[in-house]
């Protein structure tokens, strides 16, 4: 059976319409750091170049979008400057795309929702209804009525009612049985384990393998780009106000940073992209936004929750190899252990080569034989930790795909070690709770299928119709 899907889940939640691009991310300032961006917006769709003279309007719609999300969610969350814009430019093309396919909302639509969402028993609520526009007007200061309000929310309808009209994935039985299986059957597996250690020689290396080991392979020894950060951070003892920090986000270097204000200046030394800053509480990201930054550039206030940090890029190193004389111990220790690994891998080649032609069924009789390790597992799941193999997918995906008592017919090389996997057992399928789960699992693959589906639209629109957004000036 094979089954036609419109967009179901996107009814569940109405203002998740662009979910797949929201990057949540506590920050600051960003109503004064949207002020900066007051140049002119166009929009190239084919030969047409269209000025957007209202950008402003899809930049509230979309902090109106979140805020809403927000509070549906429970939750109290913000986004950045830049990605309110750039959503703001994905929302004018999803609206775009709603007027070319003639998608309209009806005023009964909206008072569908109002009264769904603002109503006690099957009565309207009026004043919670008003008393919510009014909370929202304060927390993305928009000046709304309850006219204007409706308007919003039309547009939002309409982006939701694109996404139904535009999204259609199909799923089948045998994808809703597959991930049943792989989040429920249960598998013993036995396995021999040839680790790469047992294959070291590390003499009578001479100089000229190991020059020609490191120019065959120079893209083994590259370094990432690293970059020193100057950042400030604001903490209660500072004193400062909500409007003080606000202010903070106009200035656009560390020169500036350091010459208009008393904050300490601090610096990480040369660090890469996914190295936190301790005083950020380890987060990745505030490192991340540094990167992005030109040099002697700084970005807003970044929330931190009790505290405020702000980054600056100070200077930064591109990717480089160094030469072989910096880092020659290195390219040995390399050059040694890609050897060892070929000659396990050809050791093990070699021994399922014999257990093939032997036909042997029994991998415990090579528990004495010399640099291999035999062990058998209890029963796991599929994304279960293996023990001596760790967690890998790729080593589950093989077992659960074998018959009992088949042997793989090809080595796995990882990490440590090269593997010759054998199924010993694998559990029957539960019927009857296959039927119970049917449903969810229907909906866990449906809801991955649009999110992709998503992506691949907004990938789509994005090569069609071209916006120019504002830049930092």
């Amino acid at each position: 059976m094979l089954t036609t899907i419109r967009g179901q889940h996107a009814k569940k939640i109405l203002w998740v319409v662009a979910g797949v691009v929201i990057v949540v991310f506590v920050l600051s300032g960003a109503r004064s750091f949207l002020r900066q961006r007051e140049e002119a917006v166009t929009a190239a769709i084919g030969d047409r170049k269209i000025p957007i003279p209202n950008f402003r309007h899809y930049i509230d719609l979309v902090r109106l979008d979140f805020i809403l999300y927000a509070n549906l969610q429970d939750e109290q969350k913000t986004i950045t400057g830049e990605q309110i814009i750039e959503r703001a430019g994905m929302y004018f093309r999803l609206l775009w795309k709603a007027k070319e396919a003639n998608i309209k909302v009806t005023d009964q639509e909206i008072v569908k929702w109002i009264n769904r969402n603002f109503s006690r028993g099957e009565k309207f609520d009026k004043d919670s209804y008003q008393r919510y526009i009014k909370h929202i007007s304060r927390a993305v200061n928009i000046n709304l009525t309850p006219r204007s309000f409706e308007e919003y929310m039309r547009e939002l309808i309409t982006i939701n009612k694109l996404w139904e009209e535009l999204l259609q994935v199909t799923v089948s039985d045998a994808e809703i049985k597959s991930l049943y299986l792989i989040e429920n059957q249960e598998a013993k597996i036995a396995y021999l384990f040839v680790p790469y250690e047992k294959f070291r020689v590390d003499i009578g290396i001479k100089p000229n393998e190991i020059e020609e080991f490191y120019q065959n392979n120079k893209a083994l020894f590259q370094r990432e780009p690293t970059i020193n950060i100057k950042y400030a951070l604001i903490t209660e003892e500072d004193n400062m106000s909500p409007e003080e920090i606000d202010g903070l986000a106009k200035l656009k270097t560390l020169d500036e940073l350091k010459g208009k204000t008393s904050l300490e200046i601090k610096e990480t030394g040369f660090i890469k992209k996914d190295d936190p800053i301790k005083e950020a509480g380890w987060k990745q990201e505030i490192t991340q936004i540094a990167f992005g930054l030109e040099i002697n550039q700084i970005s807003p206030p970044i929330d931190l929750g009790r505290d405020f940090i702000i980054v600056g890029k100070e200077d930064e190193r591109p990717v480089f190899i160094p030469s072989l004389g910096e880092i020659e111990a290195e390219v040995k220790e390399e050059l040694i252990a890609s050897r060892a690994k070929e000659e396990a891998k050809r050791f093990s080649s070699d021994l399922l080569k014999e257990i093939n032609e032997r036909k042997i069924t029994d991998l415990s009789k090579f528990t004495n034989k010399n640099n291999v390790e035999f062990k058998e597992t209890d029963f796991l799941k599929h994304y279960d930790y293996i023990e001596g193999i760790g967690l890998d997918n790729t080593v589950s995906a093989i077992v659960f795909s074998l018959n009992q008592d088949e042997i793989h017919p090809e080595i796995v090389a990882l990490d440590k070690g090269a593997y010759i996997l054998q199924l010993k057992d694998k559990t029957p399928i539960d019927e009857a709770d296959f039927q119970t789960k049917r449903k969810d699992y229907y909906d866990k693959i449906e809801e991955r299928k649009l999110f992709l589906e998503k992506i691949m639209l907004i990938t789509k629109l994005n090569q069609e119709i071209i916006i120019k957004l504002p830049s930092v000036k």
